[in-house]
């Protein structure tokens, strides 16, 4: 299969934390009060905008070293994003997560699409929301041809660009509908079955 784009998620596909976001909650310990943001995104009493800015608004002026304990990489990342440069494909992670994991995989991407936390004075001050949909950025920002696209993602955000891609594959997927979504369905703790499943089908 001649494809010329690997379309990546980030997080809960390269490294075990399916979420930017809920990673610093957790170290901060404000779980409960981000599952009432998440809560009303749900219901449709805020849109994905806001709900974006009151997450980050329980970080407000707190030191951005507290992003320097980064989640680590799943086993066999590196060598996924290695093995499809060998490939010839250009790499772009789209990521509803945020900007502060780029630097784990920068040097291997082409393009790395994410919400960036904006800072004042090294203190998390706000944020700048760029993914709400993957799909438009796809289509409206960076113009590709979804048949020539390989896509692989785990999440409800990542459903409309693994049913467009011309190859698609879902990695520990979240919910059936995923699944669905998925030309191949993968669960693994290491991303080695994808390298070896995509080496069968990519020259």
């Amino acid at each position: 299969m001649n494809l010329q784009y690997a379309l990546i998620d980030f997080d809960g596909v390269l490294t075990y934390t399916k979420s930017a976001w809920a990673y610093v909650h957790k170290l901060l310990n404000l779980e409960d009060l981000a599952k009432m943001h998440k809560e009303a995104y749900s219901r449709g009493l805020i849109d994905y905008k806001d709900w974006a800015f009151i997450d980050v608004m329980l970080w407000h002026r707190l030191s951005k070293k507290i992003l320097n304990l980064k989640p680590y990489l799943r086993p066999g990342a590196l060598e996924l994003l290695k093995f499809l440069r060998d490939k010839k494909l250009d790499i772009i992670i789209i990521t509803g997560g945020l900007d502060y994991n780029r630097e784990l995989v920068d040097k291997y991407v082409n393009y790395y699409i994410s919400n960036n936390l904006v800072y004042n004075f090294n203190e998390i001050f706000s944020v700048e929301v760029n993914v709400s949909s993957k799909e438009h950025i796809i289509e409206e920002v960076l113009s590709l041809d979804w048949s020539k696209i390989l896509a692989i993602g785990d999440g409800e955000m990542d459903i409309p660009v693994l049913r467009k891609a011309k190859l698609s594959i879902a990695y520990n997927p979240t919910c059936i509908e995923v699944s669905n979504a998925a030309s191949i369905v993968i669960y693994s703790k290491t991303l080695y079955p994808v390298i070896k499943v995509l080496n069968k089908l990519l020259w």
